[in-house]
């Protein structure tokens, strides 16, 4: 009874659309078809796209990278108002789908730590919350592996979806760092790198190099959602 008046009086939101939905679901029915399907044939491991839509540079830090949604349409907004609105319980949500999905696509096996893209503090308190972090939070208590916060993000650079590909790979050269007091923590494990979004993956490959040169074995990405195919490469 106090469930059913509590969902009454405080209704949770399909993550995709926003519709409010039956008790207990986290999807509506209609919007599981946006959750994309595992690939089973060639498809890159570094992006996670199809080999024709890669959008890897040679040689990537990351060893894989994936997302189970598309950064588009309803799904855009409603990552936007889990971005904006002070909403970080829709992470909950998010890394139950990305958990799945990840671990359907092998990406979780032997992973000994999960790790996030940092912001600045200055970032943070106008957030109030960093949405990578929290969506990380919410990957390591279902996956039942260890979340960290190990990265520092040193200065602000401009927002990424500001700038061309090619610009957006050189906007954030050198700008993550890992205290000395962290080194521990990563050297020798697997890692699982947290975001929200990936588009041309300069962000997670520039902290995947940063996690390697300081002693991690592997970094994998693992995000909410990726861009579309028809988004600019990096070059």
């Amino acid at each position: 009874m106090i469930q059913l008046l509590k969902h009454a009086l405080f209704p949770s939101r399909c993550c995709v659309c926003g519709r409010v939905l039956q008790p207990n679901a986290e999807i509506c029915d209609y919007c599981t078809k946006f959750i994309l399907h595992v690939p089973e044939s060639k498809f890159c491991t570094g992006c996670g796209r199809p080999m024709k839509d890669c959008l890897c540079v040679p040689e990537p830090f990351l060893t894989s990278t994936v997302a189970p949604f598309l950064y588009e349409g309803t799904v855009r907004e409603q990552i936007q108002k889990f971005k904006f609105n002070n909403l970080p319980h829709m992470a909950d949500t998010y890394a139950k789908i990305a958990a799945k999905y990840a671990d359907d696509c092998g990406v979780t096996q032997g992973a000994d730590l999960i790790t996030f893209i940092p912001m600045t503090a200055k970032a943070v308190k106008i957030r109030t919350y960093n949405q990578a972090q929290e969506f990380a939070i919410a990957l390591g208590n279902i996956l039942q592996i260890p979340c960290e916060e190990t990265l520092i993000k040193q200065h602000e650079t401009p927002r990424q979806h500001t700038l061309s590909a090619v610009l957006r790979h050189g906007n954030l050269t050198g700008v993550y760092d890992l205290p000395a007091d962290k080194e521990a923590l990563i050297k020798n494990k697997v890692i699982l790198l947290a975001d929200d979004i990936t588009t041309t993956g300069s962000t997670l490959h520039e902290a995947a190099k940063t996690l390697l040169i300081f002693g991690a074995k592997e970094v994998r990405g693992i995000c909410i959602a990726r861009s579309p195919a028809e988004k600019q490469r990096i070059l």
